[in-house]
């Protein structure tokens, strides 16, 4: 009896220090999932990248900045072509006067007046030509008063 007695004691005491088994706390249901309304700044923000006005408006700016690039371009060209010629009128001029002079150097008896004349004549018109090109390029490069 006593062993029975000491093993009664002994399995009470394992129980009482066992601990017990803890039951899981039920979880709170989550509330459904209510879709977060959006701020103001998001809504601006999401006008702004999706609406057709401003889509417009920014499709009409890239055209206005391609003409843009597209009137300095041939602005550029009339420019070098100016030049161009400028420098062409230039080079004329001078090898036409060269050669009047020389014919003069080398004495009416010897060049023909008609060859002469023609060439004075010409070196006279590169000379306008020159001024005409000079004058054109001028006004590609100045600024026109508003």
């Amino acid at each position: 009896m006593f062993r029975r007695t000491v093993s009664l004691l002994m399995l009470l005491a394992c129980v009482g220090v066992m601990p017990a088994q803890v039951q899981p706390k039920p979880t709170p249901p989550k509330p459904e999932s209510v879709p977060k309304e959006p701020t103001l700044d998001e809504k601006i923000a999401l006008a702004l990248r999706h609406h057709p006005d401003i889509k417009i408006a920014e499709a009409k700016r890239a055209l206005a900045e391609a003409e843009l690039e597209q009137a300095k371009l041939a602005l550029s060209l009339k420019i070098a072509v100016a030049s161009a010629m400028v420098n062409t009128a230039k080079e004329d001029a001078r090898v036409l006067e060269i050669s009047y002079e020389r014919m003069l150097a080398a004495g009416r008896n010897m060049i023909n007046e008609s060859v002469l004349a023609e060439t004075g004549r010409k070196s006279v018109d590169a000379r306008s030509t020159l001024k005409k090109a000079e004058m054109e390029l001028k006004n590609l490069l100045t600024m026109p008063k508003v």
